[in-house]
């Protein structure tokens, strides 16, 4: 099979930071790649080269850093997690009695769930047709 040839790309321009040059340069770039953040220092804002791509790794950048924060705060204390996992090996074991206040408690941290995930969506800035699930 033969090989097809690929369009050359310029060479990229490698330069030498300080830790504290790059970490300011991080701070100045906000939400903008390295490279468009500095395309657009040195060339006066003019949108040059290729396309602008924020810096989100194939996500959505947070809206609300300080709601993301809380809610990851709320989550890691609630020790969910680990009751739902108990849970779920009770029902795997059989050894699951569902009493009516067990039942109403179930059903109470599955609500708590859902309206985590709502929140995590809406601080990601996501509607709740592209989250993953």
């Amino acid at each position: 099979m033969p090989k097809i040839a690929k369009p050359k790309r310029p060479v990229p321009l490698s330069i030498r930071l300080t830790p504290e040059e790059r970490a300011q340069l991080d701070k100045d770039a906000a939400d903008m790649s390295l490279g468009a953040h500095i395309r657009s220092c040195l060339f006066d804002g003019k949108k040059s080269g290729p396309k602008i791509k924020r810096r989100t790794r194939g996500l959505h950048p947070i809206k609300d850093r300080k709601a993301l924060a809380q809610l990851l705060g709320l989550l890691g204390k609630s020790g969910l997690s680990t009751h739902l996992g108990e849970l779920a090996e009770a029902a795997r074991s059989g050894s699951l009695v569902m009493s009516p206040q067990a039942e109403k408690a179930l059903t109470k941290a599955c609500k708590q769930i859902e309206d985590m995930r709502t929140d995590l969506i809406r601080a990601l800035g996501l509607s709740a047709g592209e989250s993953s699930t």
